[in-house]
């Protein structure tokens, strides 16, 4: 199924078809949608656990850094972006808690260097496609060459892609803030059409008037609205009081990360192509120190069913 690429610098709000979700990366999206974010796990289920424990790991160790560096914190956005992360991925919020309290606790956490690689997929039967892979580790000379091994296929020629100076992107991506959110759709109980289109209409009207630059409804009851880093709180307040209340957990969530600028800056990768470009951001998602991975590709899949 194709990703939806949206510009976040619309001056007006597009209802569309489709539900869209935050950002175009892939690590922590096992349990989303359709927006092609997350990592195609093919094969025997031992291989799909084996991914979930990684990416479970790789999020316990995540949210304690970045509670630590937030002084224990919970209510700091990158804590919040985090844990709409974790809670996307099906971690439980047992696992969640456990992970703020060593992050809270002041005790000894691994000190770690955040890192962003900038580089290029060279696809057999496609497109390059551009890829930002953000890493957080202790041993930047250790994940350094892994990163570069994976672009270049071990190829000396880089003929398989290339590592490229960070920043090389910044004029494909930009770095922002998504707010998500539900509300009722016919599947729901207490569902009411007039309500329902009365409320698309008020989450709108109060997500731009705090700072959205986009607002996006889809057909299964989910939206997003995209805006800068420092309008997030001020937006997804303002969407929570539009739908009522508080809500419950996870049902209005903040991430922040890289989206792409516009869509003439996406690239299509489809058949082939977007198996073989599958299989590298794989690779990219199975490194331990590697957090996310954002790219600029429309990715359809071939429609199979696998075993």
């Amino acid at each position: 199924m194709p990703i939806l690429l949206r510009s976040p610098a619309l001056l007006r709000p597009v209802l569309l078809p489709k539900p869209l979700l935050p950002f175009v990366h892939r690590t922590y999206s096992t349990s989303l949608p359709s927006l092609g974010r997350s990592h195609k796990i093919v094969g025997k289920k031992g291989l799909a656990d084996q991914a979930k424990a990684l990416v479970i790991m790789k999020l316990s160790k995540q949210i304690t850094r970045v509670c630590a560096a937030a002084g224990g914190d919970r209510t700091d956005l990158r804590v919040q972006s985090v844990l709409a992360k974790a809670r996307r991925a099906n971690m439980t919020k047992d696992a969640m808690t456990k992970a703020l309290v060593k992050g809270e606790g002041g005790g000894a956490v691994e000190k770690t260097t955040a890192v962003r690689y900038d580089g290029i997929l060279k696809l057999e039967s496609g497109p390059v496609v551009s890829v930002i892979a953000l890493a957080d580790t202790d041993n930047v000379k250790r994940t350094g060459p892994k990163v570069r091994n994976i672009f270049s296929g071990g190829r000396k020629d880089n003929s398989h892609g290339e590592l490229q100076k960070t920043g090389v992107h910044d004029f494909l991506f930009r770095n922002c803030a998504s707010v998500s959110y539900r509300w009722p759709t016919p599947e729901d109980e207490d569902y009411e059409a007039v309500t329902s289109s009365d409320l698309e209409e008020q989450i709108m009207d109060a997500a731009l008037e705090s700072g959205a630059d986009d607002v996006e409804f889809g057909e299964d009851g989910r939206g997003e609205a995209v805006c800068a880093v420092e309008d997030a709180r001020k937006v997804q307040e303002a969407i929570r009081g539009a739908i009522g209340g508080e809500g419950e957990e996870g049902e209005v969530d903040l991430e922040i990360g890289y989206r792409v600028t516009d869509d003439g800056n996406a690239v299509e990768v489809k058949g082939d192509a977007a198996e073989q470009l599958d299989k590298l951001l794989g690779m990219l998602d199975e490194l331990e120190d590697i957090t996310d991975v954002y790219h600029n590709a429309k990715v359809e899949y071939d429609d199979e069913e696998e075993d």
